[in-house]
């Protein structure tokens, strides 16, 4: 299990910084090899992941404010995305 981080990221970069530091290689490329359209389908793993290292379920009032999201579900659907797109430009798949 990905323990929670200490110090919470306020912005998506950040973030993003924080997933592909924390996230293990295979949860990684998962989410490159993943279709961006069917990125849902990753909601219960690496969505779960994300809101419990994020402390999306915690108050990371500032993270779901930058994803202008509704809540923290919404708010890791916003943070995978960046998380795909980031390793995309990379060429990780």
């Amino acid at each position: 299990m990905i323990k929670p981080l200490t110090n919470y990221p306020a912005t998506i970069p950040d973030a993003v910084d924080a997933m592909l530091a924390e996230l293990p290689g295979d949860m990684l490329d998962q989410i490159a090899a993943t279709a961006f359209d069917e990125l849902d389908l990753l909601h219960f793993t690496v969505g779960a992941a994300i809101r419990n290292t994020l402390g999306l379920w915690d108050g990371n009032w500032d993270l779901l404010e930058a994803c202008e999201a509704k809540g923290p579900d919404e708010a890791a659907g916003v943070v995978l995305d960046a998380v795909w797109e980031r390793l995309q430009e990379r060429g990780i798949d």
